[in-house]
């Protein structure tokens, strides 16, 4: 079969048998219009052909599937007016299995002085169906562990919302009571009042609203310039009665103007899980505390969450990022979060990373993308 692909590109047709015979990928020449001139007995086998007469100037177009097709097609033309590129597609075999190609293809002048394409390729299904097992499992931890941090703090956000109604309830009542005996002595006390219960209601709005976007799936093509002290306020709302229980003071140190260009929600997600964690680690000490703090270096703007711990022992420092690693007891942690974190703020084109110079305990957000405005 290989004379007469002598013939066209003009190869000595021993070392091209060789050759041809060898290669562990498909070997094969379409023809600008998508006639298959040769194709080794690798590329045979991808496409369930039993012998290159079988094919023997088929068009190859009718293997690509349909999706694919008028890229292929304009990659072949691409290619055969004299550009080299890569491409990845589907076929659907003579036998109707489908699989997923790559393709590294070139011109070729045959000796009709047609250019044709000469192309490599190798069946990839193994490896996307692997890739997309990985981002599936990836999507599933992070899926996981927002909803161990929704769990984690559910009791608290019922708590948030419980006490402000309280508050609503008992000053309607004092309202109803003084309105009946109303003097002008008492309007200042009324008007303070419902300022109280004003203050109450718009907090009690903003913990619903940040419970909607922190429970929202983030969306990581689409990263947005944002305030990055809002984002920790949104987070605070969401926890703030934690810390006030637990005896800790929080501290939020960012300029208003520092913008990081972020997923809002996921970033969001990233201070919830450093703040839960920093929380369960002093609750219970004398004197605790957490500060939130911003700093330049080399270019680049560091957002920085502290608390008042001794730091973390040595031997464990290098196990903090790894997935289902955690210092907590069986049934209070999934070990998830500070990885799926790292791998979050990654996608920002940030980096995570535990700071053992300081002598507390302290995470670094490191942000590449960053203004002031």
């Amino acid at each position: 079969m290989y004379k007469a692909f002598e013939k066209l590109v003009g190869t000595d047709v021993d070392d091209l048998s060789k050759l041809v015979e060898a290669t562990p990928s498909c070997l094969k020449v379409v023809a600008k219009d998508g006639t298959l001139l040769q194709m080794n007995p690798k590329g045979l086998s991808l496409i369930d052909a039993k012998d290159f007469n079988r094919v023997a100037g088929n068009d190859v177009y009718d293997l690509v599937c349909p999706e694919d097709r008028s890229r292929y097609m304009a990659f072949n033309e691409q290619v055969c007016a004299g550009e080299s590129g890569t491409m990845i597609f589907d076929i659907i075999g003579l036998k109707g299995k489908r699989r997923t190609m790559e393709t590294f293809a070139g011109p070729y002048t045959l000796t009709t002085g047609e250019v044709a394409q000469i192309a490599i390729t190798n069946d990839i299904s193994e490896r996307v169906q692997n890739e997309q097992a990985i981002l599936e499992q990836e999507q599933a931890l992070e899926d996981a562990a927002r909803l161990s941090s929704l769990g984690e703090f559910a009791a608290n956000i019922a708590h948030e919302i419980n006490n402000p109604l309280a508050i609503i309830y008992g000053n309607a009542q004092l309202l109803e009571m003084e309105l009946a005996t109303l003097d002008p002595a008492k309007a200042g006390s009324v008007h303070q009042t419902l300022n109280t219960m004003i203050s109450t209601i718009e907090r009690t709005s903003k913990i619903i609203t940040s419970l909607k976007n922190f429970s929202r799936t983030p969306d990581y093509g689409d990263l947005k310039w944002v305030r990055a002290v809002e984002v920790v306020n949104d987070t605070l709302s969401l926890c703030s009665q934690r810390f006030v229980d637990r005896g800790i003071q929080v501290h939020i140190s960012i300029p208003h103007s520092v913008h990081v260009f972020c997923e809002p929600v996921g970033l969001n997600q990233i201070f919830m899980n450093l703040l839960n964690n920093s929380s369960d680690a002093i609750t219970g000490t004398q004197g605790a505390w957490i500060r939130v703090e911003t700093q330049i270096v080399e270019s680049k703007l560091q957002i920085t969450v502290t608390d008042s711990g001794p730091g973390i022992p040595q031997n464990i420092q290098k196990k903090l990022l790894q997935p289902f690693f955690t210092t907590k007891e069986p049934g209070k942690g999934t070990g998830l979060g500070l990885s799926i974190s790292a791998s979050t703020l990654e996608r920002m084109h940030g980096r995570l990373f535990y700071n053992a110079k300081h002598p507390n305990t302290q995470f670094v957000l490191e942000f590449t993308k960053h203004k002031n405005a």
